[in-house]
């Protein structure tokens, strides 16, 4: 529908309107015409009777049924899945079959009528991963959350007592670990005594090195 400007004369800047009326009806016979192109031209049919795939009679009424909407209709049965598949010339067509015949009733089913989604021509034979409409991530957020302080580290726990003890050891002299208390016997480690085949291999013997003292910073 194109409105000419003779026709727009009568009403102020009619012109202008009647340009503004020309391509707003183009662009919505564009979209139309896409939309129609984006719908599919086959449709699955389910829950058929199971004797549409034994019974010729009950088959030319089956098709009797897509085939008033086109006589180009073509049909593909699929007995392993329990469903039939009607392909049609245009898109059109499929569209008011699929309305007009969903929850039809016959021969005592209640036929299921579902456009085909078309595979869309790639040329990668893999799987395409499904759209990440609700993908989230399961690590860590990046930014931390609100009101997050980051703790100041303690200052290490040095035992100055310890290393004392271990800087007082002299190697190859008995070492009191536990000094005597009351009752309480002291503990002593003293070191072995060589061995005939450690005597045999002479004066050199191996002597315990002593461990340095890190350095403590100064407070």
């Amino acid at each position: 529908m194109v409105l000419n400007k003779g026709e727009m004369e009568g009403t102020p800047n009619g012109s202008a309107q009647g340009e503004d009326m020309e391509v707003e009806l183009g662009a919505e016979e564009e979209g139309t015409a896409k939309d129609e192109e984006t719908l599919p031209t086959a449709l699955h049919v389910v829950n058929v009777p199971d004797a549409l795939f034994g019974d010729l009679t009950v088959r030319n009424a089956f098709e009797g049924l897509f085939m008033a909407y086109s006589d180009r209709a073509s049909f593909s049965y699929l007995k392993s899945f329990r469903r039939a598949r009607v392909y049609f010339p245009t898109s059109e067509t499929a569209a008011k079959a699929r309305i007009e015949l969903h929850h039809r009733e016959f021969m005592d089913k209640e036929l299921k009528v579902y456009f085909v989604q078309m595979e869309t021509s790639s040329r990668d034979p893999h799987l395409r991963p499904p759209t990440p409409d609700k993908q989230f991530l399961i690590s860590p957020p990046a930014s931390p959350p609100i009101d997050w302080e980051p703790m100041p580290e303690q200052h290490p726990v040095v035992n100055y007592d310890l290393l004392t003890a271990l800087a007082q050891l002299t190697p190859g002299e008995p070492h009191e670990l536990v000094a005597a208390e009351g009752d309480k016997p002291s503990i002593v480690v003293h070191v072995c005594e060589d061995t005939p085949e450690q005597r045999a291999m002479g004066p050199e013997k191996p002597r315990i090195v002593q461990t340095r003292r890190p350095i403590v910073p100064e407070s």
